[in-house]
């Protein structure tokens, strides 16, 4: 809560990377990835959906996504949304560092639905 308190009004993707980072560490109740090889981490994945992709989802599909609009960010899309992802293709890059890594998928899942306006403020860039 001190650091949390003690972040000033500094650009919007840093900022919100100093709270996701107090969240994560709150979370994840002391528990540090190690980065053995038998070690699983999880972060939460995000999707952008297009205007048309949306109108074709049911309400119960969009509730389950926590939709947000992008129209703050610079991007073409019509939505973002937290994405669970198993058993399927997927890519992921180096950039997701340790401070941001949750210790179960559940704990991924809740923290990229709960907190996903800071998610988008981390991951898109805002109109200006």
């Amino acid at each position: 809560v001190c650091q949390y308190n003690a972040i000033d009004d500094v650009d919007t993707n840093l900022n919100a990377y100093l709270k996701l980072r107090i969240i994560c560490a709150a979370l994840n109740e002391g528990w540090e990835p190690k980065f053995t090889e038998d070690e699983v981490r999880w972060y939460p994945w995000f999707w952008l959906y297009t205007t048309q992709e949306i109108e074709d989802m049911d309400e119960q599909e969009k509730q389950e996504r926590h939709l947000i609009s992008t129209g703050d960010y610079e991007t073409g899309y019509a939505g973002f949304a937290c994405a669970d992802s198993t058993d399927a293709p997927s890519n992921t890059k180096a950039r997701i560092g340790p401070r941001l890594c949750l210790k179960s998928e559940a704990l991924a899942v809740y923290c990229g639905k709960q907190f996903i306006d800071l998610w988008a403020d981390f991951n898109l860039v805002r109109r200006r």
